[in-house]
Formats: C-alpha cells, sequence, structure tokens
C-alpha cells in the first residue's frame, strides 16, 4: 500500500490552484515527465476529479518504472562536455524550481543565489552579471521542456565563466608588443645619435660652456649665432635674456633700501610718518624690561587735539590730514632722541 509523502500541497499556492481546477472539472490531466518535490527524482503524475468532485485522485509512475522509458540526463558529463569545448566555461550548474542542482541533486544554500534563480523562473528571463572589466563573469539561462502546466520542467542553466586564460594572453601579447617597442626605440635612438651628434651635441656642448661661465658680474658676453636651427634660436634668447637681465638687475644696495622702506612702511602711519600702534607694543614691552634692567624710570605721556572734528566739519579730510602732519611734526622735533612719539589711533572722519 503507498504510503503519503506528507506533502501539504498549500505550500506551493500556483499548483495548488492547477490542483483545485482539476477537482472541480471533469478531464483527467496528465503531466509530463517532472521531479517529486521530496526526492528530487524523476516521475510522472496523472490527476482525476472524484465523482462528487470533493477529492482529487494522484496516481504516479515510480522513477524506477519510468527509466525504463526514458534516457536520463547526465548533467555532470553534460558540464565536462562543455568545459572540454569552451575553456571559459568555470562551472555548469542546472537548478530546478526547488533550488535543487541536477545531477548532484544538492540543496543551493546561498541566498543570493536563491533570490537570482527564482527572479529568472518568475520572470522567464535571462539574467546576467559582469565583472569590473565588462565581461559576462555569471549567466542564469531560462529553460521550459514542457508546456503542460501540471509540471515543474522550469529550469535555470547557471553558467560561471574563468576569463584567466584570456587575460592571460592578453599578458603575453602585451609583454611581446612592449619587448619590440623597446628594441625598436632603442634602435632608433642609436640611428638619431648617429646622424645628430654633428648638428646638435657639439653646439650643446658650446652653450653649456658659456653658460657655466655666465655671471651677473659680467653680462655682456655673447653667444655666436649660426643659422637657423633649434640650437641657434636658444642662443639667440639666450644673448637676449642677459641683455634683459643686465638692464633690470638690481644693486645690493637698493635692495637694502626698498627693504627699508618696506619695514617702515609696515610700522609707520603713512600720514603722519610716525610709529603705529602695532610697533607701540612692541616697543614698551621692549622698554619696559630695559627700564627693569637699568633701574630706571618709564614714563608714558597721551595727548589728543581738541575740537579736532570741527576742522573736518569745516575745512573738510584734506585740511584735517595737514592738521594731523603739522601736529605730529611739532611734536617730533620737541622730543628727545630715545623719546617715541607713535599715535595710537586713526583719524575720526
Amino acid at each position: 500500500m503507498p504510503q503519503a509523502l506528507g506533502i501539504d500541497f498549500k505550500e506551493f499556492k500556483d499548483f495548488y490552484e492547477i490542483l483545485n481546477k482539476v477537482r472541480e472539472g471533469d478531464k483527467i490531466q496528465i503531466s509530463n515527465v517532472t521531479s517529486e518535490i521530496r526526492t528530487n527524482q524523476l516521475r510522472k503524475w496523472g490527476y482525476a476529479p472524484s465523482y462528487d468532485h470533493k477529492y482529487l485522485l494522484e496516481v504516479g509512475l515510480s522513477s524506477r518504472e519510468l527509466m525504463k522509458y526514458i534516457e536520463k540526463i547526465d548533467y555532470i558529463q553534460m558540464e565536462k562536455t562543455l568545459k572540454s569545448k569552451n575553456p571559459y566555461i568555470k562551472s555548469l550548474d542546472v537548478y530546478d524550481v526547488h533550488h535543487v542542482i541536477l545531477g548532484n541533486y544538492v540543496q543551493e544554500n546561498d541566498p543570493n543565489e536563491k533570490k537570482i534563480i527564482d527572479k529568472v523562473l518568475s520572470s522567464q528571463k535571462d539574467y546576467i552579471i559582469k565583472n569590473e572589466d565588462g565581461f559576462i563573469s555569471k549567466e542564469y539561462i531560462f529553460i521550459k521542456t514542457f508546456a503542460n502546466v501540471l509540471d515543474d520542467s522550469k529550469k535555470v542553466i547557471r553558467l560561471e565563466y574563468d576569463y584567466n586564460a584570456i587575460y592571460k594572453k592578453i599578458h603575453e601579447t602585451n609583454i611581446k608588443l612592449l619587448m619590440l617597442m623597446f628594441i625598436c626605440i632603442f634602435i632608433s635612438l642609436i640611428v638619431v645619435f648617429l646622424v645628430a651628434s654633428n648638428m646638435i651635441i657639439k653646439p650643446i656642448t658650446r652653450l653649456i660652456k658659456h653658460i657655466q661661465k655666465f655671471s651677473y658680474k659680467d653680462l655682456s658676453s655673447k653667444l655666436e649665432v649660426e643659422g637657423t636651427n633649434e640650437i641657434s634660436q636658444l642662443a639667440a634668447s639666450f644673448n637676449e635674456m642677459s641683455l634683459k637681465l643686465k638692464k633690470t638687475l638690481i644693486s645690493k644696495e637698493n635692495i637694502k633700501t626698498i627693504n627699508k622702506e618696506l619695514t617702515e612702511e609696515n610700522i609707520k602711519d603713512w600720514l603722519t610718518k610716525i610709529y603705529n600702534k602695532k610697533y607701540l607694543s612692541k616697543y614698551l614691552m621692549y622698554a619696559e624690561e630695559l627700564a627693569k634692567i637699568n633701574n630706571s624710570e618709564l614714563s608714558v605721556i597721551m595727548c589728543d587735539i581738541d575740537f579736532f572734528k570741527v576742522v573736518n566739519d569745516e575745512y573738510g579730510h584734506p585740511m584735517e590730514d595737514v592738521v594731523l602732519q603739522e601736529v605730529a611734526s611739532i611734536i617730533e622735533k620737541n622730543i628727545r632722541t630715545e623719546d617715541l612719539l607713535d599715535g595710537m589711533e586713526e583719524k575720526n572722519s
């Protein structure tokens, strides 16, 4: 007496709906060869409704009996054959709707692989994954061997490619090309050296010797310019540079003068020419330390110009500047050499 397989078809929604339609109808449905959900062995099934349509009769042809009439597909041998004909195929696996790898009858456990397989089965469209070089690394191909709705003949073929052989060939080709290129460059350099020795090297040598003698103390010497080639143009440019350098060369004394002027501009007020507040802060620190060392007194006198705004209101900014300059000049002429005159604030408008 056959025993129930213990399969709850309600877990397979689509198939369960098909079985209900058969139970409610009047026709007997015979499936094509399919794989059993529990054992994954090939079986063949027949379904017929009871006279009151309350039950469904299932008749199955055992796997052993079925093998007498069909030739079993050897998936492992198929993979070996394809790999021998295509060296870029790394692996080939055929999945059924239950994620079982046919031939090995091993359940796929990778959730990502299951997700892709389910996507291919539901969309019935192929799916590819490319590597960083743009080549196809994995390819999932949808196939359906039978059109009958009562079978699970949907399959997914997963092909994984290995491009190491291609990369190796490309690498070998690149090495050969590089070697050939270096040989050609080396030969070309020898030819160029022999041909251009008298035309380039000797004039360049003369130019280098002249440049080595070049000094800012002697800018009058010139190079001889012969012909119109690149070396002659370089010599002419060098002579022109020497002439311009001679005209624009600044003496050390001029540099000192300019440096002094820049320093005074930084620590003195541009209008009154007296020291600014920034300089006073530093000077006071120095004077205080000096007074402590010499045990001498240090005094600070502050003065202000009364009614200064009246001058601005009645005579304008130009006269205000004149007043500031004159006051600063009068005070500076009446202080000692060791005294420091400083402006604390900018003028008010």
